[in-house]
């Protein structure tokens, strides 16, 4: 049943996102508008802009978010002793979050001055979280080789 609801799940995101893509690729990412103080053709962010970047916003946190709930829905379930290693696992990965943002720079770029501070800020803190999630792999894949090579 869980498994036939997140698929299901999965197929409606994924079509709603390939909509979203195409009406945004249609009537494309950017407007061009006469400044009236210089009267020279200005290209400003047009409205699927912005509506493509909060869907991938939204992509990044609901996945996570379901995650999260159905997995401690069914740890409560399955096994109530184990929700305190879930919600050691979910209070570090906060952690993670948390320690990324405040290392995250979001300094402007250079071509793109009109970027938000906050889309910055939050698209370094991605990076970081990425760059420490490789870091784990690495970590455990170590930490897995040696650990086999002591137990033999």
């Amino acid at each position: 049943m869980y498994a036939k609801i997140i698929k299901w799940l999965c197929y409606a995101l994924m079509i709603a996102s390939i909509a979203i893509a195409v009406v945004c690729i249609i009537k494309g990412f950017v407007i061009n508008e006469v400044d009236p103080l210089t009267g020279q053709s200005v290209e400003k962010p047009s409205f699927f802009t912005d509506l493509f970047i909060k869907w991938g916003y939204l992509m990044a946190i609901l996945p996570v978010a379901i995650i999260v709930i159905c997995g401690t829905i069914l740890g409560i379930k399955n096994n109530p002793k184990g929700l305190i290693v879930l919600l050691c696992g979910l209070l570090a990965l906060i952690a993670v979050i948390v320690v990324a943002y405040m290392l995250a720079p979001g300094t402007p770029i250079a071509d793109h001055p009109e970027t938000s501070t906050f889309n910055l800020k939050l698209a370094d803190t991605a990076l970081y979280v990425t760059y420490f999630a490789i870091g784990g792999v690495f970590l455990s894949l170590i930490a897995g080789g040696l650990y086999r090579l002591v137990k033999r």
